[in-house]
């Protein structure tokens, strides 16, 4: 018995293109017997193939079930290529037949590709080696200014299309100018597409950004599981030119990136007062000249860049067609200032510029002027860099007032009367015109009355009081004299009482600093006392409870050591002077109401000494 088998690969595609998963092969098993009995239960097995798809198809002349001598039967069965298969590049098999003779002795024979051998069939099948690799890539703006800065990255996205027939292997990214992360991958099946598994970084440089653009182009590499090396170059999907550099039907554009170039620009001004007369002291109609620094601290060019000043700050010079990114100039703009009467009365003159430029995508950028030697650089507009404005101080002839003020330490009870004592000192050697002392005084307390002495004399010094504001008009205060007003409170209510005084003239001050003083107390909300003195001499002669009237009646009740009852007040009204007692201790209990029937009791002990 002689088994030959053949085989058929059903392309359906084109003749030059290599086979893909699923298309089928036709397995043509022909079995001659070529002995001299006729041989029965012929059976015909591939180990490729399910049996129950190996199907008789003709041969048995006489229709008897036997194969008879010199008779020819055909078997075939159909085989779906797998993936393996196209790994492998082949598909190898040797199938067998066996019957069994009239004796009952099986017979056998192993597959040739004639029916002299016994070769096992190797079918080649050809890959189609190819990757397509897309790259893209989008600035991550960590400081979410909308511009490119040094520092931040440009985070790139890789898509791996394994656009072979083969399943690929240990596939590999790599970018010389960006951080690869993700390692490797281990396998992508034919078709398949990853976008998960790879990551690139490119930190920028100034250099980059000041281009404008980052351009770079990565590669994938994979092999198939002979060993062999498949690569391809990245494409930019947003790059519509695909140029094929390698004819591998996928495009190799390079992967530009455009970075937003940030415009800005920086201003500092310093000023100089320049002495006409030579006196030493600053008159109206001398002039401060200012001189400024204008920096390009962005990334992108600047044109026709200016200066204007503001209240009566005159500027010259510029504009500057042409300001490159870290260049500074110091020479374009000058400006200068008359001073004023006011400006010579306040001592200082504080200005301020702007500089405005236009980056090379038509934005205008500005900034604020900043004074170098203030080390405040409070960012007024938000550029990132301070916007101090310019103070040039003025020598000039001034007073010097310091205020204090002071409560003495007394302590406050609710409803009672405590007094402030405020003194106004001119410690300079010029007179002071238009003295006002004024004082704003806390809720919690209201004016009652006041004296005044000026160098120990007293003097008539009538407040204007409005409210809770009170105002002394001293006028004149010439060079070491000193004005002291006691004034009288009343407490209203309990807590802490700040209260604050304040000195002004209509002379400039030396030391604004020292022109107002704080005074601090606290307003005792309640005060029983433990001890009187009932001998008549109107100091302590009565049990007096200081802010009890704050309550809507008080009930009172005292007695002695024996529980016995010896002062008895529905409405106590402060008047209990132990008269007809022996000196001792007592004990009272108070159950004050307030006016919503709200109870307060309080217990405690009074010692009434009497002499």
């Amino acid at each position: 018995m002689a088994l030959v088998e053949a085989y058929t690969l059903h392309q359906g595609r084109a003749a030059a293109e290599c086979p893909q998963v699923g298309e089928q092969i036709t397995f043509i098993y022909t079995v001659a017997n070529v002995g001299n009995v006729s041989l029965a239960n012929v059976v015909v097995d591939d180990p490729i193939v399910d049996p129950s798809d190996i199907i008789y198809q003709a041969g048995d002349v006489d229709g008897d079930g036997l194969l008879d001598v010199d008779e020819v039967w055909e078997f075939r069965a159909t085989y779906t290529v797998l993936q393996d298969d196209l790994d492998l590049a082949e598909i190898s098999t040797q199938s067998t037949v066996e019957a069994t003779t009239p004796d009952g002795t099986l017979v056998s024979d192993l597959s040739g590709t004639d029916s002299e051998s016994d070769d096992v069939i190797t079918i080649a099948l050809c890959q189609s080696l190819n990757l397509s690799l897309s790259k893209t890539g989008v600035l991550a703006d960590a400081n979410a200014n909308g511009y490119a800065d040094p520092g931040e990255q440009v985070v790139y996205t890789f898509t791996v299309e394994n656009t072979s027939n083969v399943t690929l292997h240990n596939l590999t990214v790599a970018d010389e100018n960006a951080t690869i992360e993700g390692g490797s991958l281990a396998s992508l099946a034919s078709g398949a597409v990853d976008t998960g598994t790879f990551r690139g970084v490119h930190t920028l440089t100034e250099a980059d950004v000041l281009a404008g653009s980052i351009s770079n182009q990565a590669e994938v590499t994979g092999t198939t599981q002979g060993g062999e090396l498949v690569s391809d170059l990245s494409d930019d999907p947003d790059d519509p030119t695909n140029v094929d550099e390698d004819a591998d039907g996928d495009g190799e554009d390079i992967t530009v990136v455009l970075l937003p170039q940030r415009p800005a620009i920086s201003l500092s001004m310093t000023g100089r007062w320049v002495d006409s007369d030579g006196d030493g002291y600053a008159q109206a109609g001398e002039v401060i000249e200012y001189t400024f620094i204008v920096s390009n601290t962005g990334m992108a060019e600047l044109n026709g860049v200016t200066i204007t000043g503001s209240d009566g700050l005159m500027v010259s010079g510029g504009p500057v067609d042409r300001l490159v990114p870290g260049i500074q100039d110091h020479t374009s703009f000058i400006g200068h200032y008359i001073l004023t009467e006011e400006d010579v009365e306040g001592g200082a003159v504080v200005k301020s510029a702007e500089v405005t430029g236009m980056g090379a995508s038509g934005e205008v950028v500005s900034d604020l002027s900043d004074d170098p030697d203030n080390p405040a650089d409070i960012d007024h507009d938000g550029t990132g860099d301070g916007d101090d404005p310019t103070e040039v101080d003025l020598p000039v002839q001034r007073v010097d007032l310091v205020m204090t003020k002071t409560s003495e330490g007394a302590t406050v009870y609710e409803g009672s009367i405590f007094t402030y004592r405020l003194t106004v000192s001119n410690v300079s050697t010029s007179a002071a015109t238009g003295v006002v002392l004024s004082d704003e005084l806390p809720a919690n307390i209201s004016y009652e009355d006041s004296q005044a002495e000026l160098d120990g004399e007293a003097i008539t010094l009538e407040p204007t009081v409005n409210g809770s504001s009170v105002r002394w008009t001293i006028g004149s205060l010439a060079a070491g004299s000193e004005v002291v007003v006691h004034f009288s409170v009343q407490a209203e209510s309990p807590g802490n009482v700040v209260n604050t005084a304040e000195v002004s003239s209509d002379t400039p001050d030396a030391t604004p600093e020292d022109n107002s003083s704080t005074d601090m107390n606290e307003v005792l909300a309640f005060r029983i006392p433990n001890v009187i003195t009932p001998n008549g001499d109107g100091d302590n002669d009565r049990f007096e409870i200081l802010g009890m009237d704050k309550f809507d009646r008080n009930e009172l009740v005292i007695f002695n050591r024996y529980g016995d009852h010896v002062y008895v007040s529905e409405d106590y009204d402060n008047d209990w002077e132990a008269i007809g007692l022996i000196a001792g201790t007592y004990f009272y209990v108070l159950e004050s109401y307030e006016e919503d029937g709200t109870k307060h009791e309080f217990k405690g002990w009074i010692q009434v000494i009497k002499e």
